[in-house]
């Protein structure tokens, strides 16, 4: 007799899959339940996850658009809708998906980075400073928020409070050489103002 395997016990097989870096096999399981349960919001959303991280971010986002159809209120599908939308170039898609997600939860790290991330790009240095410190204060370990957060201040011409920040960060990351190198070009005031690329997905 064939063991016929219930969707959770596919969901579970198939999120192992994604951490094991195994993305074709993960999505063939979540492609699997979509077959007889189209409106699977698990499997939806997993099948975005795996679409990102084979890079495919069209292909994501039409995953992760249904799943949030599916459920409108769900944190995490609209946060990493959020991602596929900033890599694939759609900044305002992005920027609501991120904002429905922090009215739905402020309490995430990088929800607040991304907002600030958009917001600083949009030339409101201010609006992503205060994102950007709630985002460190909800992690601190963060070597990417310290840097963009000293990055808004400078740019707000707040240079003492920009190194301040910087040498925190470089206390805590030592071996860091972006933050050494950044801290050096503010200090000699030869740096006009920088803009860091979006942290690799991959670290996130």
């Amino acid at each position: 007799m064939t063991e016929v395997i219930g969707a959770d016990t596919q969901i579970a097989q198939g999120v192992s899959l994604i951490e094991a870096g195994r993305t074709v096999e993960a999505l063939e399981v979540f492609q699997d339940i979509l077959k007889s349960d189209t409106g699977n919001v698990q499997a939806l959303g997993w099948s975005g996850v795996g679409a990102f991280l084979q890079g495919d971010n069209e292909r994501a986002i039409s995953f992760l658009q249904n799943a949030h159809a599916l459920a409108p209120e769900d944190f995490q599908i609209l946060a990493n809708l959020g991602k596929a939308c900033m890599a694939a170039g759609q900044v305002a898609a992005a920027h609501s998906s991120f904002q429905k997600a922090y009215e739905i939860s402020s309490n995430d790290a990088e929800v607040c980075y991304y907002l600030g991330y958009i917001t600083e790009h949009a030339g409101d240095a201010v609006g992503a400073e205060t994102l950007y410190r709630q985002a460190l204060k909800i992690n601190p370990a963060d070597r990417q928020i310290h840097l963009q957060l000293s990055n808004v201040l400078h740019l707000q011409g707040r240079q003492r409070e920009a190194l301040r920040v910087l040498r925190i960060a470089e206390a805590r990351f030592p071996d860091d050489r972006d933050i050494t190198f950044v801290r050096g070009q503010l200090a000699s005031n030869s740096v006009p103002g920088w803009h860091l690329p979006m942290l690799a997905d991959q670290a996130r």
